[in-house]
Protein backbone atom coordinates (compact mmCIF):
# COMPACT_ATOMS: atom_id res chain seq x y z
CA UNK A 1 0.00 0.00 0.00
CA UNK A 2 0.63 3.83 0.35
CA UNK A 3 3.36 4.95 2.29
CA UNK A 4 3.32 8.31 4.02
CA UNK A 5 5.44 10.92 3.46
CA UNK A 6 7.41 10.88 6.35
CA UNK A 7 8.01 7.36 6.42
CA UNK A 8 9.02 7.50 2.69
CA UNK A 9 11.79 10.37 3.61
CA UNK A 10 13.05 7.75 6.06
CA UNK A 11 13.35 4.97 3.84
CA UNK A 12 15.21 6.96 1.02
CA UNK A 13 17.35 8.51 3.91
CA UNK A 14 17.79 4.85 5.30
CA UNK A 15 18.94 3.33 1.93
CA UNK A 16 22.38 2.52 0.32
CA UNK A 17 20.78 3.87 -2.93
CA UNK A 18 18.07 3.86 -4.77
CA UNK A 19 17.12 1.71 -8.23
CA UNK A 20 14.21 2.74 -10.50
CA UNK A 21 14.36 0.77 -13.61
CA UNK A 22 11.13 2.39 -15.27
CA UNK A 23 10.99 2.01 -19.04
CA UNK A 24 7.92 4.28 -19.01
CA UNK A 25 7.88 7.84 -16.92
CA UNK A 26 6.34 10.72 -17.33
CA UNK A 27 8.65 12.94 -14.64
CA UNK A 28 10.62 11.11 -12.34
CA UNK A 29 9.21 12.63 -9.39
CA UNK A 30 10.08 8.74 -7.61
CA UNK A 31 13.99 9.96 -8.50
CA UNK A 32 13.44 13.18 -7.24
CA UNK A 33 12.36 12.13 -3.99
CA UNK A 34 15.01 10.34 -4.13
CA UNK A 35 18.03 12.87 -4.37
CA UNK A 36 15.93 15.27 -1.97
CA UNK A 37 17.23 12.67 0.63
CA UNK A 38 20.55 12.50 -0.34
CA UNK A 39 19.88 8.80 -1.57
CA UNK A 40 22.17 7.57 -4.17
CA UNK A 41 20.08 7.00 -7.41
CA UNK A 42 20.40 4.31 -10.73
CA UNK A 43 17.77 4.86 -12.69
CA UNK A 44 16.91 4.18 -15.97
CA UNK A 45 18.24 5.53 -19.16
CA UNK A 46 15.14 7.03 -20.52
CA UNK A 47 14.14 10.71 -21.55
CA UNK A 48 12.41 12.08 -18.87
CA UNK A 49 14.78 10.25 -15.98
CA UNK A 50 17.77 11.54 -18.02
CA UNK A 51 16.61 15.32 -17.75
CA UNK A 52 15.95 14.88 -14.42
CA UNK A 53 19.16 13.37 -13.20
CA UNK A 54 21.86 15.17 -15.46
CA UNK A 55 24.93 14.36 -13.69
CA UNK A 56 23.20 13.23 -10.41
CA UNK A 57 22.95 9.56 -10.83
CA UNK A 58 23.73 6.66 -12.48
CA UNK A 59 21.76 5.73 -15.48
CA UNK A 60 21.66 2.39 -17.31
CA UNK A 61 19.11 1.13 -20.45
CA UNK A 62 16.19 -0.45 -18.70
CA UNK A 63 16.51 -3.37 -21.02
CA UNK A 64 20.26 -4.50 -20.11
CA UNK A 65 20.19 -6.60 -16.92
CA UNK A 66 24.05 -7.33 -16.81
CA UNK A 67 24.68 -3.43 -16.83
CA UNK A 68 21.90 -3.04 -13.80
CA UNK A 69 23.80 -5.73 -11.75
CA UNK A 70 27.37 -4.23 -12.56
CA UNK A 71 25.55 -0.65 -11.71
CA UNK A 72 24.57 -1.48 -8.78
CA UNK A 73 27.46 -3.43 -7.33
CA UNK A 74 29.71 -0.64 -8.31
CA UNK A 75 27.81 1.53 -6.02
CA UNK A 76 27.31 -0.50 -3.38
CA UNK A 77 30.87 -0.86 -3.23
CA UNK A 78 32.00 2.52 -3.69
CA UNK A 79 31.01 4.53 -0.45
CA UNK A 80 33.01 7.73 -2.41
CA UNK A 81 30.45 7.80 -5.43
CA UNK A 82 27.48 6.97 -2.79
CA UNK A 83 28.36 9.85 -0.88
CA UNK A 84 29.16 12.33 -4.36
CA UNK A 85 25.97 11.12 -6.11
CA UNK A 86 24.10 11.96 -2.84
CA UNK A 87 25.03 15.50 -2.78
CA UNK A 88 24.75 16.12 -6.75
CA UNK A 89 21.27 14.25 -6.12
CA UNK A 90 20.25 17.05 -3.18
CA UNK A 91 21.27 19.80 -5.42
CA UNK A 92 19.79 18.81 -8.25
CA UNK A 93 16.57 18.22 -6.68
CA UNK A 94 16.28 21.43 -4.85
CA UNK A 95 16.14 23.11 -7.99
CA UNK A 96 12.22 21.58 -8.42
CA UNK A 97 9.71 22.62 -5.69
CA UNK A 98 5.60 22.80 -6.37
CA UNK A 99 5.65 26.53 -5.85
CA UNK A 100 7.93 26.62 -8.75
CA UNK A 101 5.98 24.09 -10.95
CA UNK A 102 2.81 26.40 -10.20
CA UNK A 103 4.29 29.15 -11.41
CA UNK A 104 5.63 27.78 -14.44
CA UNK A 105 2.67 26.26 -15.13
CA UNK A 106 0.75 29.61 -15.03
CA UNK A 107 2.83 31.49 -17.19
CA UNK A 108 2.04 28.80 -19.84
CA UNK A 109 -1.72 29.28 -19.72
CA UNK A 110 -1.03 32.85 -19.83
CA UNK A 111 1.12 32.84 -22.55
CA UNK A 112 -1.71 30.13 -24.19
CA UNK A 113 -4.36 32.74 -23.11
CA UNK A 114 -2.75 35.62 -24.74
CA UNK A 115 -1.35 34.19 -28.35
Amino acid sequence: GRVGDPALRALYRGAELFAFPSRHEGFGIPVLEAMAQQTPVLAADIPALREIAVGAAVLRSPDDPGAWVAALDNLLHDSVERARLGATGRSRAQRYSWTRCAEETRSVYREALEA
